[in-house]
């Protein structure tokens, strides 16, 4: 894999985990908490089950969303 998307997946990775961190720990309680904690979830899943199947085109289409 080319250094520049493995840079890619560990930025996003990093920044999913760190909001993820933050909605459970420092952020305060809201209604939408658990959808949010369930979006970050997802997200780290995508990128960890695209990452070990080389799918370059989901990480693509993750950042061009975000």
């Amino acid at each position: 894999m080319e250094r520049g998307i493995y840079a890619l997946y560990t930025i996003e990775l990093g920044f999913y985990i760190h909001s993820l961190y933050t909605t459970l720990l420092v952020d305060q309680r809201r209604k939408d908490t658990n959808t949010l904690m369930l979006h970050h979830i997802v997200c780290i899943l995508l990128l960890v089950i695209s990452y070990c199947n080389r799918l370059v085109l989901l990480i693509s289409v993750s950042v061009l969303t975000v």
